[in-house]
């Protein structure tokens, strides 16, 4: 489980979990399936909003809900704006600030923007940072943070892959989802898309090599949950429904998603979360991106950078299956 989660857990009333609203759905999923209480719920208006105005707007309340409940640390966990916005708001308040993930790296702010900020941000605010790899603790040595702030805790996204797949699913919408899935004669594919770079002329790229993809092999099936995003989520629905042996669906819990990569011959993402849990369960991935904080993905030769290039994703699909 998320050493994170494992501790709110352990330490129960002395912990109070805020969720700042942002991908207010899927982070209410999670938290439901690792059974963790939300006590705060603020708003952030749309996902989809603005990047300055939706940033902004969860400052603002995570102040309030900050300047409330007196904290003597804030924890956070991974590269989002919400995590951005607790780093800015630990260092407005004069509280400590504790980074889950810390120091993921790649070579430019401008390589995944605002993620790759983000991270550097934290780095900055955080007193103490959770190392997931010596990749990411040689990182943080490199950068002057002192080593008695340093922990190395292993990577979160293992833990959570084995608790997922150990527990039981509970919701019969996704029982019957899994059922149908399960039923599935041929190989699976598990294809996630949703990040900025891809947006526009690049998702339609991968779609139209997916398409490709299920037209010469009858043996291949693409299990698709969206993104609720629909800069991603149209041009998918367009080009994509209607296909044969492409299934698409809204997207998954914690829970089903592992199940479902479980039985996956192949992933292909731009996820950074889903690119470790496919080599957890070591299944290749196509990473639909052209570089990578989860460099240990690539190490491991399970994983391979594509972009969204038609020509590139057709080459390594073909060379992977």
């Amino acid at each position: 489980m998320f050493p994170v989660f494992r501790a709110l857990k352990e330490l129960g009333d002395f912990v109070l979990t805020c969720a700042t609203g942002q991908h207010k759905e899927l982070f209410e999923n999670a938290a439901l399936d690792f059974g963790i209480p939300i006590n705060f719920q603020l708003e952030s208006g749309s996902d989809y909003d603005n990047f300055a105005s939706k940033t902004g707007l969860i400052i603002q309340n995570l102040s309030k809900c900050v300047s409330k409940i007196a904290p003597s640390i804030i924890v956070a966990q991974g590269d989002t704006n919400s995590v951005f916005a607790a780093a800015y708001v630990a260092g407005a308040h004069g509280i400590k600030f504790a980074h889950v993930e810390a120091c993921l790296r790649l070579g430019s702010i401008r390589d995944t923007y605002p993620e790759e900020l983000n991270r550097r941000f934290c780095t900055i605010l955080s007193d103490y940072h959770f190392a997931p790899s010596e990749r990411a603790m040689n990182n943080l040595v490199k950068e002057g943070v002192p080593k008695n702030q340093i922990y190395l805790t292993g990577n979160p996204v293992v833990d959570s892959v084995y608790y997922s797949l150990e527990s039981e699913l509970t919701d019969p919408e996704q029982i019957e989802i899994f059922k149908q899935i399960s039923g599935i004669r041929g190989k699976i594919v598990f294809f996630t898309c949703h990040r900025r770079e891809n947006y526009g002329q690049g998702i339609i790229n991968i779609c139209e090599a997916i398409k490709k993809i299920v037209q010469s092999r009858n043996d291949i099936h693409f299990v698709v949950p969206m993104h609720l995003n629909p800069q991603v989520k149209e041009p998918i629905e367009q080009y994509l429904s209607g296909t044969k042996n492409i299934h698409l669906y809204k997207a998954f819990s914690h829970r089903l998603s592992i199940r479902i990569l479980n039985l996956s011959t192949i992933v292909m993402t731009d996820s950074g979360g889903l690119q470790e849990e496919a080599v957890s369960l070591k299944r290749p991935c196509i990473v639909l991106r052209e570089s990578t904080e989860r460099q240990e993905v690539l190490d491991c030769d399970l994983g391979t950078l594509v972009g969204n290039s038609y020509t590139r994703i057709l080459k390594e699909f073909n060379n992977r299956i």
